[in-house]
């Protein structure tokens, strides 16, 4: 929804009711003041702005009738009334007893004042815009089609084996492993299968319908955020769920769009300004409370970076929290892992590790990823044999 607002400079004490509302339900606004700065061409600014929007909310009043005809509120009216325009919902908030404008007369308007501003604007939202299921919707399609007409191209390159920790076997800093190899069949590659496994499994664990923190944990290029797109993917093509995917590592301190007082006033105004969701604080609760969504929370390490020790703490104390109602995928290198945070994750669920090849399967990973190319195949070898393949990283031989 993209409102247009037409309404006279005398009544700005609505208008700014009538804005609170829309900002709070993240709904985007065409406002004179917000949209026409000095130099600009003022009625074809007024015009781009009716071309664009699909509701046009018009505040009438004796000041508005009274406006100027050639530029203001009875100039937009004009303009609105013509044909091309004829599929733009029309609302008219009434301030007092003035007549409405012809071709206005029929539409039903609602009664309005400086007083109840903000609570009628949030009415007549909530009666236009798409229920949440069906923003939800729209939004799961889009990411779909997205990511069908430009795959991730970062594939994972050090994954092996899917190793987690359990409570009973925690044991001070020291991981005793549980390890699952992965099976390779003939016609697939190691990398296919070993990414596909690790899918599958952290797949399966987010598709449990109990409320659960899945953490999981590896070395940077290991492949976490190509794991979260994958999820997500997958998850948007299923009816029925909320995810969200929240890149931490993009949102820092320094970053002044977010409020950090809250982990969970980050992720609203993250999905309001990026998934351009219409949904206020108080929805956004209750779907919390309910258990309705799905977060995909990825490189929590890296925004840990850039806050304090204080609102790191309290960050993950609040990831716990929604965890008690929703399911959470958390990603994180090993470093972010204190002592500290280790307990309190692995008090709620397992630690998913991605492990990195050992030296034999990293020879066995790079036979195959050249085995097409019979040149490139017979220069692996000898590096093989010759070298440690750790050595000849850090001078690389391609």
């Amino acid at each position: 929804m993209y409102f247009f607002l037409s309404h006279s400079s005398k009544d700005n004490d609505i208008v700014k009711g009538v804005v609170s509302a829309l900002q709070k339900y993240n709904v985007s606004y065409w406002l004179d003041s917000k949209e026409i700065k000095y130099g600009t061409k003022i009625a074809s600014t007024i015009e781009d702005g009716i071309d664009n929007c699909t509701h046009f909310l018009l505040i009438w009043s004796k000041n508005a009738k009274n406006s100027d005809s050639t530029i203001g509120v009875k100039a937009e009216i004009d303009l609105i009334k013509t044909s091309q325009y004829k599929n733009i919902h029309k609302i008219v908030l009434k301030k007092d007893d003035a007549n409405l404008p012809i071709g206005l007369a029929d539409n039903k308007y609602v009664r309005i004042s400086d007083e109840n501003a903000e609570e009628i604007t949030s009415k007549v939202i909530e009666e236009h815009r798409p229920s949440l299921e069906k923003q939800f919707s729209d939004f799961k399609n889009k990411v779909v089609l997205d990511y069908e007409n430009f795959k991730p191209t970062k594939e994972p390159m050090i994954m092996n084996f899917l190793k987690f920790d359990g409570y009973k076997h925690y044991v001070s800093q020291n991981y005793v492993k549980m390890s699952k190899e992965i099976k390779i069949k003939k016609d697939e590659t190691e990398e296919e299968k070993i990414k596909e496994e690790i899918t599958l499994t952290v797949e399966k664990e987010i598709l449990e319908k109990t409320p659960k923190i899945i953490p999981v944990v590896s070395e940077y290029g290991s492949g976490k955020s190509s794991l979260c797109h994958n999820i997500m993917y997958k998850l948007c093509n299923l009816k029925d769920t909320f995810p969200i995917f929240i890149p931490l590592g993009d949102i820092g301190q320094k970053d002044e769009r977010y409020n950090y007082d809250s982990f969970k006033n980050i992720i609203l105004q993250y999905i309001q300004k990026e998934y351009h969701l219409m949904i206020s604080k108080k929805e956004f609760e209750l779907e919390i409370l309910k258990g309705s969504f799905i977060f995909i929370l990825d490189a929590i390490d890296e925004m840990s970076f850039k806050t304090n020790d204080e609102i790191n703490q309290n960050n993950l104390e609040q990831i716990i929290k929604l965890s008690t109602k929703n399911r959470i995928l958390l990603t994180s290198r090993h470093n972010y892992l204190s002592e500290n945070n280790k307990k309190q994750l692995i008090n709620h669920h397992d630690i998913f590790i991605i492990q990195e090849f050992n030296e034999s399967q990293k020879s066995i990973f790079l036979r195959k990823k050249f085995s097409q190319n019979q040149i490139k195949t017979i220069e692996v070898d000898k590096v093989i044999r010759h070298h440690k393949l750790e050595d000849i990283a850090k001078n690389p031989y391609f």
